[in-house]
């Protein structure tokens, strides 16, 4: 029987360059085609990073908090958010720190879950993700590792999602009410002059 989902987030360390250079460069395709799609083929588009506003994160940061009930799926403090009028956005990826003195049994969260319209599209385990927090217990040791220090998950199969559709990210939560930072993956196209002017 063939595969009809594929919801497996891969960490990118561990695969060549030029396949996460691939899957990028799919999602870009794919999110450009549905705005195509969209919008029609003569629209004139931008193609921009996602930004924390996008998902509608307070003040444009990647910044939530962990809910203060553990051990279940909840929905992010930050909420649903509605992907803007004349917007579509991919996802190919996410990455996920903390600035904690905590052992890796303590992260804040272990799991994603995406819901596209009303219906679960994704569930990753981010798990894999996770560095020994004690390496990064302040924002200086951030500088201090010299690299990114919260390592990048990315899937096959991103998640394309078109203007005025609701979207709910749901957290496993591990360690009640705990900072971290989900910096989500991909690209925004847009009709022309929605964001950037040519």
């Amino acid at each position: 029987m063939p595969v009809t989902i594929n919801s497996v987030l891969l960490p990118a360390a561990e695969l060549r360059t030029e396949v996460v250079d691939a899957i990028r460069n799919a999602c870009l395709r794919q999110t450009v085609a549905e705005a195509q799609r969209r919008f029609g083929a003569g629209q004139r588009l931008t193609v921009r990073d996602l930004c924390a506003s996008d998902f509608s994160f307070t003040n444009n940061v990647w910044t939530d908090t962990s809910n203060a009930t553990p051990n279940q799926w909840n929905a992010i403090a930050q909420g649903a958010f509605t992907v803007a009028t004349g917007t579509v956005i991919g996802i190919f990826g996410v990455r996920v720190g903390w600035l904690m003195n905590e052992t890796l049994s303590q992260v804040p969260i272990t799991g994603f879950r995406l819901d596209v319209g009303g219906a679960r599209v994704a569930q990753w385990d981010i798990e894999s993700l996770m560095l020994p927090t004690a390496l990064i217990a302040t924002p200086q040791d951030i500088f201090r590792l010299g690299s990114d220090p919260w390592p990048l998950g990315v899937t096959k199969s991103p998640v394309i999602v078109g203007e005025d559709i609701t979207v709910t990210i749901y957290e496993y939560t591990r360690t009640a009410n705990s900072a971290y930072y989900p910096i989500w993956e991909g690209y925004a196209v847009e009709k022309e002059g929605r964001t950037l002017k040519p």
